[in-house]
């Protein structure tokens, strides 16, 4: 059980490093593509370095998409533990009644209404990122502006979003299916 904590905390570890490093790096590539597009040179080096004066803000802009499922996450701990708790003080028959059924649809119920604005907000993240590095914003600002950007292009970008629906779908299948028929041979 320890070992198995153990490589759980590396995981998790090297999981916000990783996370850390490619938000930094998204941001500083869109500094790059900026400086690009505005006829000057750019480097890695300096790229990092605007992604990384700007690293706090990034993060947040990356975290806040993330809120919704951590609420998620801790309305099913509470679920499951007060689903424990009846269990243990009134026994099977009790917790027979509420049911693990009951407990399961409302985890459903809240998933269906939490994942639509977990989607809108990871859509609008990428506006957001843009907004911070190219115009120095806050995360509430950026968001901000980030709303403002996909409103005014809001066909442009529901044609992006289906073609990267169709294209996740295309890879998913071209991928998974083979490997998933392999398994079973």
């Amino acid at each position: 059980v320890g070992i198995v904590i153990g490589l759980i905390c590396i995981f998790l570890v090297i999981g916000i490093v990783l996370w850390v490093i490619s938000t930094i790096a998204r941001g500083g590539l869109i500094a790059s593509v900026d400086s690009i597009e505005s006829g000057e040179k750019s480097s890695f080096r300096q790229a990092w370095s605007a992604g990384w004066k700007r690293a706090g803000t990034l993060l947040g802009i990356s975290l806040l998409p993330a809120i919704p499922a951590m609420i998620l996450f801790i309305l099913v701990l509470l679920a499951v533990g007060t689903y424990g708790g009846i269990f243990a003080m009134f026994g099977e028959d009790f917790a027979e009644s509420v049911g693990l059924a009951g407990l399961g649809s409302v985890m459903v119920v809240l998933g269906c209404l939490i994942m639509p604005v977990m989607l809108v907000l990871m859509v609008l993240r990428n506006f957001a990122e843009r907004a911070c590095m190219l115009e120095g914003l806050g995360v509430v600002d950026s968001y901000r502006r980030g709303t403002s950007v996909l409103m005014a292009n809001i066909g442009q970008a529901v044609i992006l979003f289906l073609l990267q629906v169709a294209i996740f779908i295309g890879l998913f299948i071209f991928l998974f299916v083979p490997g998933f028929f392999a398994a079973l041979c």
